[in-house]
């Protein structure tokens, strides 16, 4: 499934799985992994992370405007479910030589690796940001 820029998506499943329980997990470049809550799987599964913070597994996402949820972003290389140091380093070399485009340490989405970028891996530190998930 690819999620839309509004953060929602459909999943078609087998039927092997319609009626069942079951969690929708979410892989990005530079977000920590971030699993949906307990769902009951239909043959069209339409899912919104945005609408609260409990769409996510142990309500593990961001208020970023009034009732508009987001996954923490700041897990870079490696991947390992946590926002720490490693990843930190990789946006500060990022800023020490100007990277731009389409790169994993531009955690905003402004096609600039800039102080933004840190002060987002910094809180996110600081806040022991991690994946929850079953």
């Amino acid at each position: 499934m690819v999620l839309n820029t509004l953060g929602s998506g459909t999943c078609s499943f087998p039927d092997s799985v319609i009626g069942k329980n079951g969690y929708i997990v979410i892989f990005h470049r530079n977000v920590i992994q971030t699993w949906s809550g307990l769902i009951t799987f239909s043959s069209t599964t339409n899912y919104n992370f945005t609408t609260a913070a409990s769409q996510a597994y142990g309500s593990n996402q961001r208020e970023i405007a009034p009732g508009v949820w987001a996954f923490y972003s700041g897990d870079l290389m490696p991947q390992d479910e946590f926002v720490d140091i490693l990843d930190q380093g990789v946006v500060d070399n990022d800023i020490s030589n100007f990277s731009s485009g389409y790169v994993v340490s531009d955690l905003n989405g402004d096609g600039f690796v800039d102080i933004v970028d840190q002060s987002i891996v910094d809180n996110n530190i600081f806040d022991f940001i991690g994946s929850e998930h079953p």
